[in-house]
């Protein structure tokens, strides 16, 4: 698909050539922060992607960089399912960077056309991907934006995770603590203004799972407030009341993911892939049993009770002191499509969020 570039956004033209070298083709993506053009390389002979930072970014060319240094070490791995970083540069007050270019649907774009997804591919969509973070955690990033339309299905069949431009590093306390990313696919600790660390990436992951096997995300509301209702007032639906051709395995797996508190979520990618793996063999054999790894198994997975679940959310969403946010908190989620958007911190008690 190709973007029309508002007149008033000063973004390169098509047809423009860059160092000399790189021939601008098309837009072929936008968000909320940036937007990535395809280009010729004339000195390779190969295409290319390159991200622009928007120009209503604040320290958009800041920003640019820092997903480039980012986007440099998470993709040096081989076979990481990242596109490699390949250059960088400035265009007056903009900065860009150069990037393998990744071709095939991404899964919103699928998901547009198909609704859902069959369990088996939607298995194997979610091993790739979790392999993928597993990359990406090992280096201490999260990604903070994982979702349909930044997960890209390759001709070869494999997961490619894109845009790395709210990105940042987490320690065992924690990273970046604000609001943005796409709310649809926020963890609780995300959506309410605090650090995040690699669980986040987890429970967005399980998000979008989710919304492979059914057609649509859990907490499917309108506006931000009425996504933070739904996390504290709604039940879960396990997939199979939905469609019944999903196992209760991979129910638990999906409901794990989505744990409410952090600490019920698994507590690493690679342990989200052992169980997906294990589900080929539940015809034959389930173990219960915690493996070495101290990987938990099909069957013994159990959900965090609603009680705790709603107990971490209120704490997480009481913890933002100060009067609540008047401003955008109900901006209908239409309004910003699916771009990654920073919000303002709000102040929501349950009370408060039932009347929403």
């Amino acid at each position: 698909m190709a973007y029309d570039i508002e007149p008033q956004e000063v973004l390169p033209a098509i047809g423009e050539v860059l160092e000399g070298r790189y021939v601008l083709e098309s837009c072929i993506s936008r968000g909320g922060m940036g937007a990535v053009f395809r280009a010729f390389d004339q000195r390779s002979g190969g295409r290319v992607a390159i991200k622009f930072a928007l120009p209503h970014v604040l320290d958009g060319a800041e920003r640019t960089f820092r997903e480039a240094d980012i986007l440099a070490e998470v993709s040096e791995t081989p076979d990481s399912g990242i596109p490699s970083l390949l250059d960088f540069g400035v265009l007056g007050d903009s900065a860009y960077f150069v990037m393998e270019l990744v071709t095939g649907d991404d899964l919103e774009t699928y998901l547009s056309r198909h609704h859902r997804v069959a369990p088996k591919r939607a298995v194997e969509i979610a091993v790739s991907a979790a392999y993928t973070l597993a990359n990406v955690h090992s280096k201490h990033i999260v990604h903070r934006d994982v979702k349909p339309a930044n997960l890209v299905m390759t001709e070869s069949g494999e997961v490619s995770l894109l845009d790395f431009g709210i990105a940042c590093p987490f320690t065992p306390e924690g990273g970046e603590a604000d609001v943005t990313g796409s709310p649809r696919y926020m963890s609780p600790e995300q959506i309410a203004g605090r650090a995040v660390d690699h669980r986040s990436d987890i429970w967005s992951l399980g998000v979008t799972l989710y919304e492979l096997l059914v057609g649509a995300p859990p907490f499917n509301r309108p506006t931000l407030t009425g996504i933070m209702s739904a996390m504290l007032t709604d039940r879960i639906v396990p997939p199979s009341e939905l469609v019944p051709e999903v196992s209760p395995e991979l129910d638990e797996i999906v409901l794990r993911c989505l744990a409410m508190d952090p600490s019920h979520r698994y507590d690493d990618a690679m342990s989200l892939v052992a169980d997906l793996l294990s589900l080929e063999h539940l015809s034959t054999q389930v173990d219960e049993s915690p493996c070495d790894s101290g990987v938990m198994r099909i069957g013994a997975v159990v959900p965090a009770p609603v009680e705790s679940a709603v107990a971490f959310v209120e704490s997480t969403l009481r913890s933002n002191e100060g009067e609540p946010a008047r401003v955008g908190a109900d901006a209908t989620l239409e309004e910003v499509g699916s771009k990654t958007t920073a919000f303002p911190l709000l102040s929501l008690t349950k009370e408060a969020s039932v009347a929403a």
